[in-house]
């Protein structure tokens, strides 16, 4: 099985060296402010990188945790209020703890789940589950207080329980799924799929066939799906697009895109090796950073207060670091390999979750934020991740 971590920063690096090969120098430019007010907070605004394996709901957070055998998986929660952590069971008498979940637990999940596929909406917490059998993999979910768990559909085999393979999103009665696995000659289609959670029926409302072409963050956004379309497996250098539902037509909205998120309405997003725009959908955009020669690539997050990035370019992890974006400058920088390593996984309202590192195995932790947004203090949790 692989490992998301060690995996996710390999492409990275990988990807960072090739275009080594071809940067340039940098020169300064006069970038736009951005009005930063807005409270309105999507799911897709706080995942860093390709997915994640933190959900958020109004009163906690949901993770996908491990056993004391790495190969059992099964789903924590974490109250808001209280910072209380446990697992998601319902049952009274539940021998259950966070080092010990059997299959008798609410919290256990049967086969793997793909790493990176937790969404929760409205009461449920959706997740994609491959069968270690068939190495079929199906979408799932789970009521919030775990009490029931519910098979969907099945969606396609794959290799193994690589994040690279999915995107999806729920709203309303539906959830959107993109699915992609490389055939034997590298050329593959990748398709978007709408799958009715009332009678389970499927319906393909866009493909595309390329050499190694995958989707990557798929999104929902007034009855359009947007997303980031990769071929040749460069899926930190994608491009942009949405999909429109009223219309049944795709638009490009920009090229070379490695991460995107919404501000007011407006999609805000980086262009390796140029800079970080707001656009609307009409076309509209604005340069509102700069790039110099150590941030040329990474991934950005919102939580209705301040847009933080994920410095993703370095050909070592000396450089790689997160930091608040404010008016047109990269603040506060926080090294995510200096003192411990740090990964980050998903952005609160209060916090950044990361994985870390400890003699004792991979849990979950906190860079708790003060009212500014600065990192104040990190503290562990007892959830292995």
């Amino acid at each position: 099985m692989k490992d998301f971590k060690k995996k996710i920063f390999a492409i990275i690096l990988i990807f960072i060296i090739n275009i080594n090969v071809t940067a340039c120098s940098v020169s300064e430019k006069k970038v736009d402010n951005l009005n930063y007010n807005n409270t309105n907070i999507t799911e897709k605004n706080g995942i860093f990188m390709l997915g994640s394996e933190v959900a958020e709901s109004d009163d906690g957070y949901y993770f996908c945790a491990k056993t004391k055998k790495p190969s059992e998986f099964f789903i924590a929660y974490l109250d808001k209020r209280t910072n209380e952590s446990m697992p998601l069971c319902s049952k009274i008498n539940c021998s259950h703890s966070l080092e010990n979940v059997d299959e008798d637990c609410d919290a256990y999940i049967d086969g793997e789940v793909i790493l990176g596929s937790l969404f929760y909406y409205d009461g449920f917490l959706y997740y994609i589950n491959r069968n270690t059998t068939n190495y079929m993999c199906s979408l799932c979910r789970i009521s919030s207080d775990g009490s029931e768990h519910e098979w969907i559909c099945d969606l396609v085999e794959t290799p193994d329980n690589g994040n690279d393979y999915f995107s999806y999103v729920v709203y309303e009665d539906y959830v959107y799924c993109s699915s992609s696995v490389v055939n034997m000659d590298n050329n593959n289609t990748t398709i978007i799929e709408k799958i009715n959670l009332a009678d389970k029926s499927k319906e393909t409302i866009y493909s595309y066939t390329a050499k190694e072409t995958e989707i990557e963050e798929l999104s929902f956004y007034d009855n359009k799906l947007v997303f980031r379309l990769s071929e040749n497996y460069d899926s930190l250098a994608s491009d942009l697009y949405y999909y429109d539902l009223n219309k049944k037509e795709c638009k490009k909205i920009d090229n070379d895109v490695c991460s995107y998120i919404y501000v007011d309405n407006n999609l805000v997003y980086w262009v390796c090796n140029d800079g970080i725009y707001e656009s609307s959908f009409d076309g509209d955009k604005k340069k509102i950073y700069e790039i110099t020669d150590n941030t040329r690539l990474g991934s950005l997050v919102y939580n209705g207060q301040n847009i933080y990035a994920l410095n993703l370019y370095d050909n070592t992890t000396d450089n790689i670091f997160i930091a608040r974006l404010e008016k047109g400058e990269l603040i506060d920088e926080f090294y995510c390999f200096k003192d411990a390593v740090y990964i980050p996984v998903y952005l609160g309202n209060d916090r950044i979750i990361v994985e870390t590192f400890t003699a004792e195995g991979t849990y979950y932790a906190f860079l708790l934020l003060d009212e500014e947004g600065k990192i104040k203090d990190i503290v562990i949790t007892d959830i292995k991740g």
